[in-house]
This record gives C-alpha cells, structure tokens and sequence, in this order.
C-alpha cells in the first residue's frame, strides 16, 4: 500500500535523542546517513530552546552544546539513506 510506505519512509527520517541526564553537551547518534537537516532541541519543561551550538559532526552524529548542564530532547530530522 503506498500509504503504509510513505509512513514508513516518513518514519525512517526522524529520530528522537531522549538527554536524561544533565549534560552541557549531548552526543545524538541518529544513524540516518545524512549530515545535515532539521534540529529542534526541547527543554525538559517541554519548550524549544536554542542551544549554545549544534555540530553536525558526520553523516550519523551531531552534538548539542549548552552553558549550563541541561536534560533534553532533540529531533532529528532528515532523509534517510
């Protein structure tokens, strides 16, 4: 069904970093095969923030930067390959 694929492909594209312990900087291993795409970092008090610095390091991982040691999540999103 090309409902379900398109579901799935949109799936594949997005990954969810779940940061529980308080860090100043988050290692996010997404495994999507694309360096660079949509990042959106959210506080633990679920607003989206703007980190000191995001890397986009390879074409698997990026890091997100803060001051202060913070919990986060961050959403990945990007064309799988």
């Amino acid at each position: 069904n090309a409902d379900n694929a398109l579901l799935a492909k949109f799936n594949a594209s997005q990954f969810l970093y779940e940061g529980t312990v308080a860090a100043t900087s988050h290692n996010v291993v997404h495994n999507l095969g694309q360096k660079y795409g949509q990042v959106i970092v959210i506080a633990s008090n679920d607003k989206v923030i703007l980190p000191d610095a995001i890397t986009f390091v390879d074409a698997n991982t990026l890091t997100v930067d803060f001051i202060s040691a913070i919990t986060c999540k961050v959403v990945f999103s990007a064309p799988k390959q």
